[in-house]
């Protein structure tokens, strides 16, 4: 019985698309909705803002330099504390 329904349908199917044209687009088409994508807005909600700025960054990054310095080349063998280096001093001191 199934079988039977199937082939019913198939040949209805077949009908059908005998009569059907295949449609085909036009020669610009594909420009046509390429320029409509072109135009279509950015939205505010997908456009990536970072949360540390590059000049955030950079600070960020000058900053931990000149610390990493300042211990390199601290030749006073009596500072073993950080706060207790004269160059850590006058950069806060320029911070403050």
């Amino acid at each position: 019985m199934k079988v039977n329904e199937d082939k019913l349908v198939d040949n209805f199917i077949e009908k059908v698309m005998k009569g059907v044209e295949l449609e085909t687009p036009s020669k610009d088409f594909t420009s046509n909705v390429m320029n409509l994508v072109y135009e279509v807005k950015k939205s505010d909600v997908t456009t990536y803002k970072p949360l540390v700025s590059k000049l955030g960054w950079s600070i960020i990054f000058g900053s931990v330099f000149v610390l990493v310095l300042a211990l390199v080349f601290n030749n006073n063998p009596q500072h073993q504390n950080i706060s207790e280096l004269s160059l850590i001093r006058s950069v806060m001191d320029v911070i403050k």
